[in-house]
């Protein structure tokens, strides 16, 4: 199996842009990168399909099986989900380790990423109460990220990391898997879009609870 970490665009011209393309299983995690993407000119990212996270491994494979020529070549595929309770997580996560596909994964779901941009969230929570929490912040309209929240996105996003680092770290401290309830590593993908020559490949195995 080819691994998508790989630079599939290395024949490309060196001053083209890379290409990461990303399927998503919702449309508030979508706004989020755009934000980011925006950032970065030598970026170009490619949406994919959204659906159940099993369906966004499947389909990151089958981009994986094309020949990477023209549109397609992507330099990095990744796959967006929560874990929530999706009766087809633990099989998703399985097949995308096993085909060596990054994935960035919210536990219990996307929402928890934006709420750790303002505040820290270190017990079990659950994925209601979470999207409660999100729902109240000013860079939400409903489930959507609001137009004009770039700048307040960007400037919270190192506390968000430096956040969900911490709580990876707990977790492995309380011997709980990294991505436990809360937990999520959304920021790995974004600063695969923040650099401009990568030079480690992004992550594509861990372990969920």
């Amino acid at each position: 199996m080819k691994n998508p970490n790989r630079s599939r665009g290395q024949k490309r011209n060196k001053l083209q842009n890379r290409i990461i393309r990303v399927h998503t299983e919702g449309e508030t995690e979508r706004d989020y990168l755009k934000i980011w993407n925006l950032q970065n000119k030598k970026i170009r990212l490619k949406f994919g399909s959204r659906g159940s996270p099993l369906k966004l491994v499947k389909d990151a494979i089958k981009d994986i099986s094309k020949p990477p020529s023209g549109e397609n070549d992507y330099d990095e595929i990744w796959c967006v989900f929560d874990k929530n309770t999706h009766p087809d997580f633990e099989k998703a996560v399985l097949k995308a380790n096993t085909h060596n596909i990054p994935t960035a994964i919210s536990n219990p779901c996307f929402e928890l990423w934006l709420v750790l941009h303002y505040q820290d969230q270190k017990g079990f929570i659950a994925s209601k109460e979470i999207q409660k929490l999100a729902e109240q912040l000013p860079i939400m309209d409903g489930k959507r990220i609001r137009a004009g929240s770039s700048s307040t996105v960007i400037n919270n996003y190192d506390e968000a990391k430096k956040r969900a680092k911490d709580l990876a770290e707990q977790h492995k401290q309380d011997g709980k898997s990294e991505g436990s309830n809360p937990s999520s590593n959304v920021w790995e993908l974004v600063e695969r879009l923040k650099s401009v020559n990568p030079t480690m490949p992004p992550s594509s195995s861990r372990e969920y609870r």
